[in-house]
């Protein structure tokens, strides 16, 4: 199970991992950077290990924080052209959209099983920027 952690917690690990290979070029063995740093002899080793083959780039970290997206580029291009369409073309009966029906325009285009709300919001707010005055609401029409 992962943890979410806060930014300034992502970045202290990161000095950390610096710190760790710092001590490795200076000829440090393992257990020292465990006992200096506080970190587990576990973490210390996979660092250790990772620190010949890649230098400091492979102590990096990650790029980014968080999941990756579940939509490419390409297809939030396509799920914003066809929010721009407006729901009457996609079927619906009214021109007002709601969670659940763009839901239901990125299942259709994309293919991509919308799991639930959470899932919708950022589409919702994709859509809100295009066209501020769109109204979102959260009723099932």
């Amino acid at each position: 199970m992962r943890v979410a952690v806060s930014f300034v917690t992502w970045m202290r690990w990161g000095e950390q991992r610096m710190r760790a290979v710092d001590m490795f070029e200076t000829g440090c063995r393992q257990v020292d950077v465990v006992n200096a740093l506080g970190v587990t002899a576990q973490a210390a080793s996979r660092w250790y290990h990772a620190w010949p083959s890649g230098g400091r780039d492979a102590l990096v970290g990650a790029v980014r924080l968080g999941r990756r997206p579940r939509l490419s580029d390409e297809q939030i291009g396509q799920v914003e052209a066809a929010l721009l369409a407006g729901p009457k073309a996609h079927g619906f009966a009214t021109d007002m959209w709601t969670l659940a029906r763009v839901a239901d325009v990125i299942e259709r285009v994309t293919v991509v099983a919308v799991l639930g709300d959470a899932d919708v919001a950022g589409a919702a707010g994709a859509k809100a920027r295009l066209d501020p005055a769109t109204t979102l609401c959260d009723s099932v029409a």
